[in-house]
């Protein structure tokens, strides 16, 4: 009657540690998936800035050519 009433202790107790793995198994994957979504709106970011900078940018020749009139134009 004792080892029967161990047994039940074990298993109650393994049905509760499976539960709290369980929690946290789901925990985890909710941080991973908003880690995701975070990734993903600055890759967006990144692309969107990408094209922007390729939209407005000026060789190096042309920014070369701008300093150097800056510089030699101050008296």
């Amino acid at each position: 009657m004792d080892q029967a009433r161990k047994v039940e202790l074990l298993g109650a107790k393994l049905d509760y540690e499976l539960n709290v793995l369980q929690s946290r198994i789901e925990d985890v994957e909710d941080g991973l998936n908003e880690y995701e979504r975070h990734i993903i709106e600055i890759e967006g970011r990144v692309r969107d800035l990408d094209k922007e900078d390729t939209r407005t940018s000026r060789s190096w020749l042309s920014w070369g050519g701008h300093f150097f009139n800056r510089t030699t134009q101050r008296p």
